[in-house]
């Protein structure tokens, strides 16, 4: 990142001598691969490539042929004119002062943490001596090798030394449990770099400003030991890439593990008093167990009052000490649903009250929490939801008072005489060394809670589901870390249907540029903010109508439609019904699913933004592609001269046969120079530009006077480019075209549209695209087809019907410390397993089988809390 940095300063010494410039809008996306000493270094090229001085910095090998073509590596703008911002960073001594009195890193251990995630920096990049964070700063100071002092003077600023300065931003990654992972530099908002010659030392202050699982942000002012300011950089962004995750033996799940596997050694307890509480339930005849396992204990029997009354156990005649036992049963799963309420708040309540009455009287008994059915051993297919929670509540309880043995003792659902025997064993068994929290009770013997390494890959097969292709409720995931190599088909979240939603069994969906994008992860939040689709793969689909929500009364059962949603890539979706169209009769599936996206683009921009009309001349960019060959056809419908470029010549020709005026090369800027000539140097009255770079002021310049310039690559939007305006003198006028945000935006105005599209296709006047087919098994191939622009015309992946997919688990479950104990029996997930079907049992079951993480909030001396929640996969 640092080298094209320098790159940029050093050639705009060049092209801007004398001036002081900055860089804006730094794009990284390929690394410049360098060799060894004894190898011949790669061919570097940064070509100023607008008047706006945007730069281009590509690569390629040493040994490369005049011929070969470049890898763009990095782009980004010199500017020497705006405006610049005015704001100062905040004094050095200021900074210091404050985030000094945070905590202190461990410089060592923070390039550890580098290595083991596979980012490995050499000897001269190490240059972080001290580090602090405190919330979201990090003040650090860095200084260069003594080896590459001398150096230092050849540079605007070192990139060693600079580089060492970014990068202590990972802190903060570290700081919040992530340091599995690699983020690699994406982009950089601006940077500017004072006088920073020959500095082998500085101070650095990072200000995060945004982190989740797929990008970092910050800002960096960087100071010398004099306090001055050498370097402000904002809107550092680096993004997680592929391959980057822990090995996999540092991934671990929660599971039972028989007693055979760990040969605890123990001996026999006794106790001189045994305190039941709340004894009245008919599974047990708890009298007959004490007595038989503690003959000489005495037992004493508390039912539980509806009022806290406090205990007063010195009026019970002994203390509470090790010679003490409390059992407390904890029975749920007999109790009839409306009786699940009052029996949950009862078991709660009187963990809390054990918990404060021995936080009070500094007791030391053993507390035995026995439940049924709420932990998943080896041998189990289901479990209690509830009594899990008891489960969890005692462990939270073991560990809010470490000074008392409390273990909660699981029973398997359906006891039997075996039970009774294994808890008298297991009543009297005193572990030494490791105590045991949970120990569940099966009739194979008894089970410990563990936590061990697991496969994730292996877990996550052995969890998938065979679902239909056709129909079946499952979705298409993008890989988070940007390859269309491993994106996941996953099972969906349960959704309800809303008033004017319509459930359709998809049948085919089409494939967009857009999906492309989302894939490979490269679309900002920018750029998809206030749309349908978000990051989501499957803008548009067509089946039949499975199910309708209340309000719609105009769409019937078994309807074939198509329709433009926000997941389509699976089995089943869900869409508005202002989203949706009945499929004309003279369409296939296939074709009507790549029909929305492509036509309602070329209509709206051609027709109702650009006005294009009869005898006028268009200029189409990228024509082979669904969006281009849709525009032509709404185009001549409109009786329009169409020209058009393509990227090869077998796809100029294919457009060539449409009918068009004539075909240039799009990947070639004499396209400009062509479109002149053919119109007698007047230019045209409208553009449909997916173009980017250059390429796009060459196309502004295509327009005759009067002419409009439709945007439907909106690349050059988001990367700020900068136009002249005064070409726009001549009355053109500029359309950004986003048919995504359309839908969400301006409903009415889409479907208007989508009726006007669907009337011309219903009388023939407009015909399906070209299409090129693949099943849904292969989405991988079909994305990158598209990518590569392999195919002309659109892509559709269909579902065959009699074909069933491997859908992966859609989520994990995360039990946290949370609000007060009652709050769980709002949980509904935790309802439907209970009194109901042994299927509906086993979901839950199947939930409870993946890895988990957890996390427990410490009690207050008067309060015992636990809630469990179902939470999203954190990967």
């Amino acid at each position: 990142m640092t080298g094209h940095v320098e790159a940029a300063y050093l050639a705009a010494r060049e092209h801007l001598p004398h001036m002081k410039v900055w860089l804006q809008d730094l794009r990284f996306e390929h690394p410049v691969i360098l060799v060894t000493a004894e190898d011949f270094a790669p061919d570097v090229l940064l070509e100023i490539t607008s008047p706006a001085n945007d730069f281009v910095i590509s690569s390629r090998p040493a040994d490369s042929t005049a011929e070969a073509a470049w890898k763009v590596c990095s782009r980004g703008r010199i500017n020497a004119f705006d405006q610049r911002s005015q704001t100062l960073p905040e004094a050095l001594d200021s900074v210091r002062s404050r985030v000094q009195t945070g905590t202190e890193v461990d410089c060592e251990g923070f390039y550890w943490k580098m290595e083991q995630s596979g980012l490995r920096y050499g000897d001269a990049f190490r240059c972080v001596q001290n580090m602090w964070r405190l919330g979201d700063e990090i003040f650090s100071y860095v200084k260069l090798s003594y080896s590459l002092h001398a150096e230092a003077t050849c540079f605007r600023f070192h990139p060693a030394l600079l580089d060492s300065c970014l990068h202590t931003a990972y802190a903060d990654q570290h700081h919040h449990g992530e340091s599995r992972y690699v983020y690699l530099p994406y982009h950089i908002d601006q940077l500017e770099i004072f006088e920073a010659e020959d500095v082998t030392a500085a101070f650095v202050h990072i200000q995060m400003k945004h982190h989740d699982d797929m990008f970092l942000r910050s800002d960096a002012s960087i100071y010398g030991e004099s306090g001055q300011i050498l370097a402000v950089v904002t809107g550092i962004t680096t993004k997680r890439i592929r391959g980057s995750r822990l090995p996999r033996l540092l991934e671990y799940q929660v599971c039972f593990q028989p007693e055979s596997q760990e040969r605890l050694s123990s001996v026999e307890a006794d106790f001189e008093n045994v305190l039941i509480l709340d004894p009245q339930t008919g599974e047990f005849d708890w009298q007959s167990v004490i007595q038989k396992t503690f003959p000489h204990a005495q037992i004493h029997q508390r039912a539980l009052e509806p009022v806290d009354i406090p205990w007063k156990s010195a009026e019970w005649g002994f203390e509470l000490d090790r010679r003490v036992l409390v059992i407390v049963p904890a029975f749920m799963s007999g109790s009839r649903c409306r009786e699940l309420h009052s029996a949950v708040d009862m078991v709660m309540k009187t963990l809390l009250r054990v918990a404060s009455w021995l936080h009070e009287n500094q007791g030391i008994p053993t507390i035995v929490i026995v439940t049924k059915g709420g932990c998943m051993t080896p041998s189990d297919l289901q479990c209690d939801p509830l009594s899990s929670s008891v489960e969890a509540a005692a462990r939270v309880m073991a560990n809010e008072l470490p000074r008392v043995r409390i273990r909660c003792v699981d029973l398997a659902l359906y006891q039997s005489e075996q039970h009774i025997t294994l808890l008298e064993e297991e009543l009297r068994t005193f572990r030494l060394g490791n105590h045991e929290s949970v120990v569940a009770i099966r009739p194979e013997g008894r089970f410990f809670r563990r936590i061990v390494a697991v496969d994730t890959e292996e877990e996550e097969k052995r969890t998938q589901i065979l679902l239909p292709a056709r129909g079946g409720k499952y979705f298409s995931e993008p890989d988070p870390n940007g390859s269309l190599d491993n994106i996941v088909l996953r099972q969906q979240p349960r959704e309800n249907l809303g008033p004017d939603d319509v459930g359709i069994e998809v049948h085919a969906a089409g494939i967009n540029f857009k999906d492309i994008m989302n894939g490979l992860g490269l679309l900002s939040e920018r750029a998809i903010s206030g749309g349908l689709a978000g990051q989501k793969l499957g803008l548009e689909i067509a089946g039949r109508v499975m199910m309708t929500g209340e309000n719609v009364q105009d769409i019937d059962i078994g309807t074939s439609v198509m329709a433009r949603v926000s997941n389509g890539l699976g089995g089943f979706a869900i869409a508005h019904r202002n989203l949706l169209m009945p499929i004309p009769s003279s369409l296939e599936f296939s074709q009507a699913a790549c029909l929305p996206a492509a036509f309602i683009t070329a209509y709206y921009a051609l027709a109702y933004l650009g006005r294009l009309a009869s005898g006028e001349s268009v200029l189409i960019h990228s024509a082979a592609g669904g969006v281009g060959m849709a525009a032509i056809q709404v185009a001549k419908h409109i009786g329009a001269r169409v020209y058009a470029t393509a990227g090869s010549p077998a796809r100029r020709a294919r457009v060539a046969e449409m009918g068009v005026e004539a075909v240039f090369d799009s990947r070639s800027v004499t396209f400009h120079d062509q479109v002149k000539a053919a119109t007698g140097g007047q230019g045209v009255d409208v553009v449909l530009n997916s173009l980017t770079g250059i390429m796009f002021s060459q196309s502004v310049a295509c327009l005759a006077p009067f002419g409009r310039f439709l945007e439907i690559g909106k690349t050059d939007i988001y990367r700020n480019m900068r136009l002249g305006l005064e070409q726009f003198g001549q009355n053109i006028s500029f359309f950004a075209i986003d048919v995504d945000r359309l839908a969400t935006q301006k409903p009415d105005l889409h479907r208007w549209v989508l009726n006007e599209v669907c009337a011309l296709f219903e009388s023939g006047r407009l015909v399906p695209l070209p299409i090129t087919k693949y099943p849904i098994t292969e989405l991988s191939t079909a994305l990158k087809a598209l990518s590569r622009s392999a195919v002309i015309g659109k892509v559709a992946v269909e579902m065959p019907d009699n074909a069933q997919v491997h859908a992966a688990p859609l989520s994990r479950l995360q039990l946290r410390g949370g609000p007060n104990v009652s709050n769980h029996r709002r949980r509904k997930w935790a309802r439907p397993t209970l009194g109901q079907t042994p299927d509906r049992a086993r979901s839950a079951t199947h939930c409870a089988r993946k890895p988990v993480r957890a996390k427990v909030c410490g009690g207050s001396r008067n309060s015992f809390r636990f809630a469990a929640s179902r939470g999203q996969s954190e990967g």
